[in-house]
């Protein structure tokens, strides 16, 4: 529903009220008695603020809403979908398995799931592919770091940051323009912190 373009959203608009379509290229109205079940993973009330969704469709379609937290939220109900999983590959691939190690369900939990379901789904299949025994060892998925970043303490980059912010300014702290006002911050509180992460024009 959310991927719909605005004018398709006027169109559907017009026949939630009266209950009435016309076919591709006819002319006959046909009355219809149905019930609209609209489901979408998207924030509808940043699109109506970006003008991206129709309100008055929202509003339409807002009548009993249901939400469905991301999995991360309710890691309780890891272990029955991962069951669940495990039979639905178990009966495909003719394979038997007695449990699931408490190691890897512990991993499971602990994982933020960024694709939700599904990941789990395919984190599940790809154990069943190469279980050895009855008892299926899952790795949970690594977290990826993106390419060419390199990891450092918050303190580092504090450090980094400021010092780039404090260049860019021609090491202008105070008055408009400074590296105070871009960093949202009292120009002696900047000042403390140059002192204390012992920030020079040659850092």
């Amino acid at each position: 529903m959310a991927r719909l373009s605005l004018e398709a959203q006027a169109e559907f608009l017009r026949v939630l009220p009266e209950g009435e379509i016309e076919r591709l290229g006819g002319r006959r109205t046909i009355h219809v008695d149905v019930r609209i079940v609209a489901a979408t993973n998207r924030n509808l009330e940043e699109m109506i603020a970006k003008k991206q969704f129709r309100a008055d469709l929202h509003y339409r379609l807002n009548v009993f809403p249901i939400t469905v937290p991301p999995l991360r939220e309710r890691v309780e109900d890891i272990p029955a979908l991962a069951w669940k999983f495990v039979e639905t590959f178990s009966d495909r691939m003719g394979r038997r398995i007695d449990g699931i190690s408490q190691n890897s369900m512990d991993a499971l939990q602990q994982h933020s799931w960024p694709g939700n379901v599904r990941e789990l789904r395919n984190t599940v299949g790809r154990a069943m592919i190469s279980v050895e025994g009855t008892t299926l060892r899952i790795e949970a998925p690594a977290r990826p770091t993106p390419r060419g970043t390199t990891l450092v303490s918050l303190a580092e980059a504090e450090r980094v940051h400021v010092f780039a912010v404090l260049k860019s300014c021609d090491w202008k702290i105070r008055g408009r323009g400074g590296a105070a006002e871009i960093l949202c911050i009292q120009p002696s509180t900047l000042e403390s912190r140059v002192k204390k992460l012992n920030l020079t024009r040659q850092s």
